[in-house]
């Protein structure tokens, strides 16, 4: 009873419930869901979005991988056409003489101070150096470097300044260092006095410790010098000759009558003149005496050979008194040289 109570509820609830199992297919109809897109938005035009274009147009960036990487690391070179440009006659003779100068051989010499010394203004000079050596190049005492020297590798090269002296003498000095073997370079300084050239070569192991220079050049001016100081030297003598002379008295008291006699061999040691003012007397030997020894002088007196008070001033004796005979002597024994000294007009009353 109570079962039949609520089968009977259940149709009366649920009256469809009868079909399904008299036809379910016939009842019961799949539902179908119809999806509705959503609004499109409108694309805006260049002139309300300038940059839509700019975007379209964007490439896709490349993807970036190890090798791309290092390929792309430098920035490819420009490429440039080498051209051979012609010479003229004029630059085709400038170029070859300039190689023959270059080529032209400079052979140094040695010093005992250990520098290799190039002749300046022969040929292009060569310093050979080494890595973890130093080398160095020795200029002029008293030369001064006008500012940095220009190198052709300056990254490879180490240039360094120092100086040796001081004042007239200090020498500068370019400390030389490569930094690998195999470098092929050239180097220009510039001086106060003048300019220089230099090639430099680096080595594993061979290298030139000390280079330094000669100057023909130098040489004639130290004569130039050396000439103008033995002028100034002769002027100086003559001028002090005539002053010593002059100092006493006047020029009409100067006696000159004196005969000079030299001996054999002697001819190294005769005067140029004798004279004296009444008082001293003067013997001037030539200027060249005054770099070689000196005869010792003896007045020839009554009783003999007498030592006399004289002093030499530059070329000429000065004696504190007069004389009829005297003589200068140089050496002794058989190769003594001697030179008489005679006053023709003899003193009145001996000699003074």
């Amino acid at each position: 009873m109570k079962l039949s109570c609520l089968l009977l509820s259940m149709v009366l609830a649920f009256p469809g419930a009868v079909a399904f199992g008299q036809n379910a297919s016939s009842t019961i109809r799949p539902v179908v869901l119809n999806r509705v897109p959503p609004p499109a938005q409108a694309v805006p035009s260049p002139e309300e979005y300038p940059f839509t274009e700019m975007l379209r147009s964007a490439k896709t960036p490349p993807v970036v991988t190890p090798s791309t990487m290092r390929a792309s690391s430098a920035p490819e070179p420009e490429t440039f056409e080498m051209k051979n440009i012609a010479l003229t006659p004029t630059a085709a003779d400038a170029v070859a003489l300039a190689k023959m100068l270059v080529n032209e051989r400079n052979t140094p010499t040695p010093t005992a101070d250990g520098r290799v010394v190039y002749l300046y203004g022969v040929g292009l000079p060569t310093i050979v150096c080494a890595p973890l050596r130093v080398c160095s190049l020795e200029l002029q005492a008293g030369e001064h470097i006008l500012g940095e020297p220009q190198i052709g590798d300056s990254v490879r090269w180490e240039v360094s300044p120092a100086i040796s002296g001081v004042d007239a003498n200090a020498i500068p000095i370019l400390v030389l260092k490569p930094k690998m073997t195999g470098l092929d370079t050239t180097m220009l300084i510039l001086t106060d006095k003048r300019t220089y050239y230099i090639r430099l070569i680096s080595k594993p192991e061979e290298f030139i410790a000390r280079t330094a220079f000669s100057y023909s050049d130098d040489e004639h001016v130290q004569w130039k010098v050396f000439l103008a100081e033995q002028e100034r030297l002769r002027s100086e003598r003559v001028a002090s000759s005539q002053v010593a002379v002059t100092a006493t008295g006047a020029i009409d008291k100067l006696y000159f009558d004196y005969t000079i006699k030299p001996g054999k061999g002697s001819a190294r040691i005769v005067p140029d003149r004798v004279m004296d003012d009444g008082e001293k007397t003067y013997i001037q030997m030539p200027e060249v005496a005054m770099y070689r020894e000196l005869p010792a002088l003896v007045i020839q007196g009554p009783t003999g050979k007498e030592m006399v008070n004289y002093r030499v001033k530059d070329n000429t004796y000065i004696v504190d008194r007069l004389f009829d005979r005297a003589a200068l002597l140089m050496g002794s024994g058989r190769h003594q040289q001697i030179v008489k000294l005679v006053r023709k007009q003899p003193l009145a009353g001996g000699e003074k």
